[in-house]
């Protein structure tokens, strides 16, 4: 078996409350953030940022949930994937 190389990350599970604007119909969505962030003013500024369109806004945050998960990649596949960087 190859050796993997890992990492453990925390992302977010966010479900927010939306309005399609031109029915006026309401509908909770879920979406994953790459990132924890501390309060729902937060929150719900990232969840507008990826969901709000024309058409469709971010009204509130109705939950989240912090969830870790750890991850791996062979160490061939990481080196085919990566880039350098300088530290």
């Amino acid at each position: 078996m190859a050796k993997m190389i890992t990492r453990t990350f925390r992302t977010m599970e966010v479900t927010v409350m939306t309005m399609d604007t031109t029915t006026n119909a309401t509908e909770a969505k879920t979406l994953t953030l790459p990132h924890v962030l501390p309060d729902n003013d937060k929150i719900l500024k990232a969840a507008k940022k990826k969901l709000d369109t024309d058409t469709l806004k971010v009204v509130y945050v109705i939950g989240s949930e912090v969830k870790e998960e750890l991850r791996g990649v062979d160490e061939e596949q990481f080196l085919a994937i990566s880039v350098p960087v300088t530290r």
